[in-house]
């Protein structure tokens, strides 16, 4: 197997100055920013994972930016690609207007459909909001107890996998795993994560793949993690059962994978406001010591040690490698669709 590797943190992308269309915001010289609200694109559906820790994330934020208060909008059509384009190319490029993606399954998507928008020439991711890795689940009462369980029925025939769907890390990391192992997974998509749990839950299929970091608290417990596709530890506190790591158990040399939601703004407004920029990246990586952020994540479904700050550097060397290794999955990727 040719080894590759999901380094986090080793590379810091330039950012582009290529102008992208949109127009600018005029600049007064005596205009204290920011001196309006923010618009907010999420390139997913409202009610989600992602609209939950935005909005956490702004209330916290807000007050941190003369009270500018976030409106956000929706757009979660081809895998996220609809929100991308209205981001690029119907949004003034003006400070104003961000973007809150989930950098994993974007990235893939921007990999396999080759999208009317350049990475990273025309944005920069500047501040993931949380890691959410990656792993296999399974219903408590299923016949597959543990990894080795599943590996050795996957050698002799498919066994079937949901997924939120095919452009995400974790279809990366269960084709990465049926290579190196010679398992057959039949990866099937089912449009989100609340289906592809619920798919599990009812018996659907046996298996579920892709984040799971909510995983244990999902039908009262009747779901169990199998494994974690991390390196060297398994992240998630609250996760204290058995949730063993794939290298661990079957001596394979798997890389990271994982998921990390990401601000994002247009690369010639940062270039244009340079100042402006390192204040939302600055005020953005003190919303994590706030209680009030805390709080308002412990209303919602998602655990509070999920929260993690990745910088600017973080993120786009995540995104980068992210790509790199869809390109080797890309037709299996994209067959799977």
């Amino acid at each position: 197997m040719t080894k590759f590797e999901i380094n986090r943190r080793n590379m810091l992308i330039g950012m582009g100055g290529a102008m992208t269309l949109g127009a600018m915001r005029p600049a007064f010289a005596q205009e204290s920013y920011p001196s309006s609200r923010f618009n907010v694109i999420v390139p997913t559906g409202q009610g989600g994972n992602a609209d939950m820790m935005v909005r956490a994330f702004a209330n916290s934020w807000s007050p941190m930016l003369n009270d500018q208060q976030f409106e956000f909008e929706y757009h979660p059509a081809a895998s996220g690609q609809v929100g991308y384009e209205l981001f690029m190319h119907q949004r003034p490029h003006d400070g104003y207007n961000m973007l809150f993606g989930n950098m994993g399954p974007e990235m893939i998507m921007y990999v396999t459909q080759n999208p009317k928008y350049r990475f990273p020439e025309d944005y920069t991711y500047f501040c993931g909001v949380d890691v959410d890795d990656c792993g296999i689940f399974t219903r408590r009462d299923s016949r597959f107890q543990t990894l080795e369980d599943v590996i050795a029925e996957a050698r002799k025939a498919p066994v079937n996998i949901s997924m939120t769907r095919m452009a995400h890390p974790g279809a990366l990391g269960l084709l990465a795993l049926a290579e190196a192992t010679g398992a057959q997974f039949n990866l099937i998509p089912y449009g989100g994560g609340n289906p592809a749990v619920t798919a599990v839950i009812n018996g659907e299929v046996e298996l579920g793949g892709g984040g799971i970091s909510g995983v244990p608290n999902e039908a009262n417990g009747a779901l169990r993690v199998l494994t974690v596709f991390n390196r060297t530890t398994n992240q998630l506190a609250h996760m204290n059962e058995n949730a063993p790591l794939v290298n661990k158990v079957l001596g394979t040399d798997l890389p990271d994978f994982y998921t990390t939601r990401s601000f994002a703004m247009h690369n010639d407004w940062i270039a244009a406001n340079p100042e402006h920029f390192e204040l939302l990246k600055a005020t953005a990586a003190k919303v994590f010591a706030e209680k009030r952020f805390e709080e308002d994540i412990r209303k919602t479904t998602q655990p509070w040690d999920a929260m993690r700050h990745l910088d600017q550097e973080g993120c786009m060397a995540y995104a980068k490698n992210i790509a790199a290794v869809a390109e080797r999955y890309k037709d299996k990727i994209t067959a799977g669709k």
